[in-house]
């Protein structure tokens, strides 16, 4: 069933109860999907946002659907149930997920040193951590730097790396760096000995059910994929191609739907790809050597409140996946919130938080 069928679904067990029950409509669920509309529409008015698809699960269990504007401006085709978005650096949580299963089956150590799996690295590199190159507590010299052109090939992109320094000494700071990830790439495919993409397919597409994710660049084919745009100066809206070669795949390079999304949260929630207290371990950043508290719980994006912890990752400024966990109830808010772009720069992390807000109140507290 895909999602404009369970959003009717929802919406007639909402009117139903809406008829039957004495609750407040502030605190209905008509009153919860009313507002989620609105808010996207606000959002869109307030950014320039073109497309957006949305999907929000309490405990795993999808709770409300929406979408709103265009897949295309150029042919006016709006957004629908299925379709595809540029996931960009979304794509990290695959990579992550598997990884985890390594290390759960003994065939990877968080803790051993990267020459341990790629012994023909730079000899600079070789103490770093498997743990580093997930939290990015490395320092590893960055081979991307927008919008400098994206090397060509893996091995351009390792020797353009390894002519810079260390950023900062290793587990001392943190700092997003795709070099880790073509690091991890190299020993997903050294470990497993498939592909990359064989990789994925079997240990997160094919256990997930997902028909329409799949990784290519921008000059893939890839059907029901919206068009990403982006913003020019003045509020211009302007699209135009993201060079997404195939060894950044574990970076970028992801197409996904809204409920293929959902497949995949309910796997990784209900222990399909492991058990989830395993999960719940790997929830949990870890302390630098200064003390200060690190900003990445293997390869999730994690912070910390009072009163709840939030897992997750953005994406090209234009998509988010995130997991709001109330530690009072226990209860865990995820959010798919997918657009294809803007004519404003907009940080969709907070409009996440704002849609989880309508289900878990007080989350927003940890935008302050």
């Amino acid at each position: 069933m895909r999602l404009s069928a369970i959003h009717q679904c929802l919406v007639g067990l909402i009117l139903m109860l809406g008829a039957t029950s004495q609750v407040t409509p502030q605190d209905t669920l008509v009153a919860r999907q009313q507002s989620l509309d609105a808010l996207l529409a606000d959002k869109a008015a307030a950014h320039g946002i073109v497309g957006q698809s949305v999907a929000v699960l309490k405990n795993g269990e999808l709770v409300a659907t929406a979408t709103h504007g265009q897949a295309s401006v150029e042919l006016s085709v709006p957004v629908g149930e299925d379709t595809v978005f540029q996931m960009f650096s979304v794509a990290k949580l695959f990579v992550n997920t598997v990884m985890m299963q390594l290390m759960e089956a003994g065939d990877v150590q968080m803790d051993a040193p990267v020459a341990t799996y790629l012994p023909n690295l730079p000899s600079q590199w070789q103490k770093t951590t498997v743990r580093q190159l997930l939290t990015h507590t490395s320092g590893l010299p960055d081979y991307y730097h927008w919008p400098n052109p994206t090397p060509e090939n893996e091995d351009t992109a390792i020797a353009l790396a390894a002519k810079g320094e260390f950023v900062f000494t290793p587990n001392t700071d943190y700092r997003y760096n795709q070099t880790n990830y073509l690091l991890l790439k190299q020993i997903i495919e050294t470990i497993t000995g498939q592909s990359f993409s064989e990789v994925m397919q079997g240990r997160m597409m094919d256990p997930a059910g997902l028909t329409q994710t799949r990784y290519g660049g921008e000059y893939a084919v890839v059907p029901n994929r919206a068009r990403t745009y982006f913003a020019g100066e003045n509020g211009l809206l302007l699209n135009g191609p993201i060079f997404q070669p195939d060894y950044m795949f574990a970076s970028t390079g992801l197409n996904s739907s809204a409920p293929d999304m959902v497949l995949w949260t309910k796997a990784l929630l209900d222990g399909k790809f492991l058990p989830p207290e395993r999960l719940q371990h790997y929830w949990q950043t870890q302390d630098l050597a200064n003390g200060k508290l690190g900003g990445f719980a293997a390869g999730w994006e994690y912070w910390e409140t009072e009163s709840f912890r939030i897992v997750g990752h953005g994406g090209g400024n234009r998509v988010d996946v995130r997991h709001f966990i109330s530690k009072t109830s226990g209860d865990t808010i995820s959010v798919i919130y997918l657009t294809n772009g803007a004519s404003t720069n907009f940080w969709p992390g907070s409009i996440s938080t704002a849609i989880a807000e309508r289900w878990m109140p007080g989350v927003s507290s940890w935008l302050n």
